[in-house]
């Protein structure tokens, strides 16, 4: 009985500090557009109307609180041009990456330690990635005058994660 009782002290005043805390996962949040409006007669690689200059400040004061690891946007003035201005207000540079090509996600998904990322792209490359982060197939391109709809995804790893779809 003496052995049992000594255990059990043991196990009241050393349990505590010997258990293991269950870890809450890491939740990365990506946030996934398309470019604002562009403008019709920029040839292949046009700026953006003045519609879409609007739309880049409405992205800008819907996003000044969140503290962004990187804002990645594709090698074209219209996806540059959209999130300029919230790049500007957070002294923030803005790191250029291949539309058709998902390995830049890889440094996010390797780290994946609670940081917020924005990513603009194009109408037939931005559902891609969402559906690439998600692992299923619940979206589709957009249509061509589709420029209001941001993709939060919250990642916990490749697979697992969960969107919402907001209109700004």
């Amino acid at each position: 009985m003496g052995r049992y009782l000594v255990i059990f002290i043991w196990a009241i005043t050393f349990g505590q500090s010997c258990s293991v805390k269950s870890q809450q996962p890491s939740l990365t949040t990506l946030y996934l557009l398309r470019h604002a409006e562009k403008a019709k007669d920029g040839g292949e690689d046009p700026a953006l109307n003045e519609l879409g200059k609007q739309r880049a400040m409405r992205l800008m004061e819907l996003l000044e609180e969140v503290d962004f690891k990187t804002i990645y946007a594709t090698d074209f003035l219209r996806t540059k041009n959209t999130v300029a201005p919230l790049a500007d207000s957070k002294n923030m540079s803005i790191e250029i990456y291949n539309a058709h090509d998902k390995d830049f996600l890889q440094e996010i998904l390797v780290e994946n330690s609670n940081d917020n990322y924005l990513i603009v792209g194009h109408s037939n490359t931005i559902p891609g990635l969402v559906n690439y982060l998600t692992g299923k197939e619940d979206f589709q391109q957009l249509d061509e005058n589709e420029y209001d709809k941001l993709f939060v995804v919250n990642l916990v790893e490749l697979g697992v994660a969960k969107v919402q779809v907001l209109k700004f």
